[in-house]
């Protein structure tokens, strides 16, 4: 049986798709190496090998991050929680996966892999434009609410508070137009199915966007079960506590 040291990257790749991300971040995209080991990329690249079998470990735990317990804390915490995903989503997740549709892109050529090119920057732009609009507009409501908590409303005055032209349900019923972001890419990969015989490039792209899809179902959970029952609340008490301005 071969050390880690000995073997390759596409080996690697197979038994853990999620290497391949780890390994991106690094600055390495591993489908320039597929059959260098481990122990010539390390000397290719100049990073020890120690250090990529941590990367490699680590990258075994991608689907087993739990997610913050933010039901306690302040409103301002929760939405410094998703601002944060929210970054990590646009300047991580979303060029990594990316760059794996051009790659198996130049490989497939017809079919639905294939429109993949076409549909996935289509996803990227829309969504990024939605979690933008989601800061502009429900984020910063909900923080000029707090202000106003704190005797200072005139953030919340900006809103047009006074004549109801904003309300957390009026967003929250906006937002939930957009849960299901990832529809037309599941449909489109058939529900990310692959089997044995799938280029190595469509495993890692699937499980790669399977995985981001959970971590998407995990946000808007924090989003739906936490931010806006609080931010719900929140809303009222102000409204009460400011009547000349409802």
């Amino acid at each position: 049986m071969h050390t880690f040291q000995q073997r390759t990257i596409s080996e690697l790749v197979t038994d853990n798709a999620f290497f391949a991300q780890a390994l991106h971040y690094l600055g390495i995209e591993y489908a320039d190496y597929e059959s260098v080991t481990i122990e010539k990329l390390s000397a290719i690249k100049g990073i020890d090998i120690a250090t990529l079998e941590k990367n490699f470990l680590d990258s075994s735990k991608y689907l087993d991050l739990e997610q913050p317990k933010l039901a306690g804390q302040p409103l301002s915490l929760v939405i410094e929680y998703l601002k944060h995903a929210h970054h990590l989503f646009i300047k991580y997740k979303l060029p990594y996966m990316g760059t794996l549709v051009k790659q198996i892109s130049a490989s497939v050529q017809e079919g639905p892999i294939a429109d993949l090119s076409f549909v996935f920057p289509l996803f990227a732009e829309d969504f990024i434009k939605h979690i933008y609009h989601e800061e502009d507009t429900l984020f910063t409501y909900v923080l000029a609410l707090e202000a106003a908590k704190d005797g200072k409303p005139e953030p919340l005055l900006k809103f047009g508070i006074k004549h109801d032209k904003i309300s957390i349900a009026a967003l929250h019923d906006e937002h939930e137009g957009h849960d299901d972001e990832m529809g037309s890419i599941r449909k489109l990969t058939s529900d990310y199915q692959y089997t044995n015989e799938s280029l190595l490039g469509i495993k890692v792209l699937f499980q790669e966007l399977k995985a981001f899809e959970k971590e998407l179902r995990a946000h808007a959970a924090i989003e739906n079960h936490i931010l806006l029952p609080k931010a719900l609340e929140l809303e009222k008490a102000v409204k009460e506590a400011l009547p000349s301005h409802a």
